[in-house]
């Protein structure tokens, strides 16, 4: 899969920045979060554990 430039997409792919991203959201257990164009699942993928919900 491939970012469609004209669609402006852009993809997580640096695990600095994943890091970066979890740490300032402060996340609890308790949180219900919205993620809005996941692409290809890297942040999912930490906030499923993290969070009460993720839709």
């Amino acid at each position: 899969m491939r970012p469609r430039r004209e669609l402006a997409q852009h993809w997580l792919r640096s695990d600095k920045a994943l890091s970066s991203i979890i740490k300032t959201a402060d996340l609890q257990d308790t949180d219900k979060v919205l993620e809005i164009g996941p692409g290809q699942g890297i942040l999912t993928q930490q906030l499923i554990d993290k969070v009460k919900s993720l839709v």
